[in-house]
């Protein structure tokens, strides 16, 4: 579930895309008892240059730098998910830009985020 910090969902279901006005959030909900593997598969756009960081529940996870106007693929396939609510917080340090004809202040987009369930994590390594 988008939170804070995000314009509406636009596309389909065979591509969809969200923009951040800056930082913003995610909330992933691990239903299950136990501690979960998975993969965190989406696309990032830049508008302008800018270093994205993501966060999940408080801790730094994943970085890049971006150049102007680039595009990137990301597959993160360590994320452990906890029980119950896990947060995900995209920051930036740039502030957003205006593009072209939109009327919006834009920071990143991300395209198609996924997240695949990989497996259980073994009792003990409970992130």
């Amino acid at each position: 579930e988008y939170t804070q910090g995000w314009y509406g969902s636009e596309g389909d279901r065979s591509f969809f895309w969200c923009w951040a006005r800056g930082d913003a959030g995610y909330r992933i909900n691990n239903p299950h008892p136990f501690a979960v593997k998975s993969r965190l598969r989406f696309s990032l756009f830049s508008a302008g240059r800018r270093s994205v960081l993501l966060k999940v529940n408080g801790e730094d996870f994943w970085e890049t730098t971006l150049a102007e106007d680039q595009f990137i693929t990301v597959s993160l396939s360590a994320l452990k998910l906890r029980p119950g609510e896990n947060i995900l917080e995209w920051k930036t340090d740039a502030p957003p830009v205006m593009i072209d004809s939109d009327p919006r202040e834009l920071a990143f987009v991300i395209q198609n985020l996924h997240l695949d369930l990989l497996r259980e994590m073994p009792a003990g390594n409970t992130p």
